[in-house]
């Protein structure tokens, strides 16, 4: 499949998202279930909305739950936030940003974290990816 945007190939997964519970992690003060693992490194915003769907954006966390996952200890280590080449996509968080066609995503390293809302959706980096955010998982 070839993407709208940029032409280029790109690979659809198999089969529907995983439902494995060890790939999940049920966050109780948010009331979620968070992917443990970033996936679909280097792929474009664009590219994974291809991928996934309209309902793409709503796939992914907000800011303010990646908030209370980098503000936990616990949390920040589970999901290896802390590190160079982890960084996700996440919701737009800035309304003018959003109506410009730009798309954020959460970035560390080993000191700091951040959140960007200006890049541009048909870049692709092979350090950054996607981690779902979901409210059940089947069999749960």
């Amino acid at each position: 499949m070839k993407c709208k945007c940029c032409g280029q190939e790109i690979v659809k997964p198999k089969g529907k998202m995983k439902d494995n519970k060890d790939s999940w992690i049920y966050i109780p003060e948010l009331e979620v279930y968070v992917e443990k693992d970033v996936h679909h490194k280097n792929y474009s915003y664009d590219q994974l909305k291809e991928i996934y769907g309209k309902d793409f954006e709503k796939m992914l966390l907000t800011k303010a739950q990646v908030e209370v996952l980098d503000a936990s200890k616990t949390y920040r280590k589970i999901f290896k936030m802390r590190t160079w080449n982890n960084d996700f996509f996440i919701q737009q968080y800035n309304e003018y940003n959003k109506k410009q066609g730009l798309v954020a995503d959460f970035c560390s390293d080993r000191v700091r974290s951040n959140f960007y809302s200006y890049w541009y959706s048909d870049y692709a980096y092979g350090y950054r990816g996607v981690r779902f955010v979901r409210k059940k998982i089947k069999g749960k």
